[in-house]
């Protein structure tokens, strides 16, 4: 299922106010999420120790009844331990726990239809006589790119405690998808009084479809007291189709502040110096920063609406996002659907995007990524955009990583970059 963004503007300039007037239907991206029966085994054909008998690693039972399993082997497949994220254009990603405390993970690649996204070890030490190893893999992001339900990962290491030794025996996973649906494409209209805001000294920017940082603190809400001074601002008239723009108000830069989990040497510091000096982005504590926390749509607005200025809008709700998610809405940055979901990085450089304007540019950085192709259609030009102006960098060399979640590190290293353009 493919996304699109078809627009349909209606433009008539007041010169007295100098606003744009429009209408327009957005067809974004939504997610459902679903729990699912998830395995990770070996396959008993592989297992030398026991031949035969399929051993599951989403089992916790083990023979020495570690962390509190049952003291026998994990020869059972366990059910609705793992959530599925489905998007309306048909990408699935799959979060699933390891909890195998024995027969410990270390490495887990190598699969034609599925890739691991990220993978979390904890910090235990693992041992078996003079053998030990640091550390195992507890849980794991995959993006599953089929719907075959059966996915084998040829690149694998185990080490079992009761054998001291590495095994680098491939894995099956096994996924049921049979009560999984795509969700369907959202299409809203959305009614704009005024798209076009004008502050002294400062350059035009506009809308974007989506993607990386801010992390919602219970104590940080949006700040709609300060009403920005609205100065003329025509809209374009040398087309039939106008795309509305919003000009950020400069924040007064303070002093950044200093948090525990930001170090000088971290590559991030001065984009976190940054953000929070302009009172962007802020701490999730008077101490932390959290910079590889995960962000939520609802962050990324709210970070876009005080870019703006925090203009006056009229919302309804209470969440600490509404009135960021009421400004995205009447400036067609976001439809305000799924504000708690993470973001992603293609959903972050969208987002941005349209916050300067919807504009195509001409590049070909996008293909010296190998991941090219894992970028959604609708943000194909968004992603050009932000490649060109250096608003993103690959997470290697040769990978972009675009349905990875954006952490807080990067949203604020992509605002700064944005920002240092303009």
């Amino acid at each position: 299922m493919k996304n699109s963004l078809v627009k349909s503007l209606s433009v008539g300039i007041v010169a007295v106010l100098a606003c744009t007037s429009f209408s327009a239907v957005m067809a974004e991206e939504t997610t459902a999420e679903f729990t699912v029966t998830a395995n990770l085994s070996v396959p008993g054909e592989l297992n030398t120790q026991l031949p035969g008998v399929t051993a599951y690693m989403t089992n916790g039972n083990n023979p020495l009844g570690i962390g509190g399993y049952e003291a026998v082997a994990p020869t059972e497949p366990v059910s609705d331990n793992a959530k599925l994220t489905v998007t309306s254009s048909g990408t699935m990603t799959l979060e699933l726990n390891i909890p195998n405390p024995v027969f410990t993970l270390q490495q887990i690649d190598g699969c034609s239809n599925a890739t691991i996204t990220k993978a979390i070890r904890d910090n235990e030490i693992y041992s078996s006589g003079a053998e030990q190893r640091e550390g195992r893999i507890t849980d794991v992001t995959i993006e599953l790119n089929d719907n075959s339900g059966v996915y084998v990962f040829e690149e694998c290491v185990e080490f079992p405690t009761l054998l001291g030794v590495d095994w680098t025996v491939p894995l099956t996973l096994e996924v049921d998808l049979s009560n999984v649906t795509i969700p369907e494409e959202s299409e809203e209209p959305t009614e704009t009084p005024e798209t076009s805001y004008g502050y002294a000294d400062e350059e035009e920017e506009t809308p974007a479809p989506e993607e990386p940082t801010e992390t919602p603190v219970p104590a940080e809400t949006p700040d709609v007291s300060a009403t920005p001074t609205v100065a003329p601002t025509v809209a374009p008239t040398t087309e039939t189709t106008v795309t509305p723009t919003v000009a950020p108000t400069t924040v007064p830069t303070q002093t950044p502040i200093s948090f525990t989990d930001v170090k000088d040497n971290d590559w991030f510091k001065s984009a976190v110096d940054y953000v929070s000096g302009n009172e962007l982005m802020y701490g999730t504590t008077d101490t932390e920063f959290a910079p590889n926390e995960e962000t939520t749509r609802g962050m990324l607005v709210t970070i876009l609406y005080r870019m703006t200025g925090s203009p006056e809008v009229s919302y309804d709700g209470s969440e600490w996002y509404a009135a960021g998610r009421a400004w995205a809405m009447e400036n067609e940055i976001s439809d305000g659907t799924n504000m708690p979901n993470n973001v992603t990085r293609e959903q972050l450089v969208s987002m941005l995007w349209r916050y300067d304007g919807s504009n195509e540019v001409e590049s070909d950085m996008l293909n010296d990524f190998t991941d090219s192709d894992k970028v959604s259609d609708y943000a194909v030009n968004a992603m050009k955009w932000a490649l060109e102006n250096g608003i993103i960098s690959g997470e290697s060399d040769t990978t972009l990583n675009p349905k990875g979640n954006a952490t807080r590190a990067q949203m604020a290293a992509m605002i700064m970059r944005y920002k240092n353009i303009k």
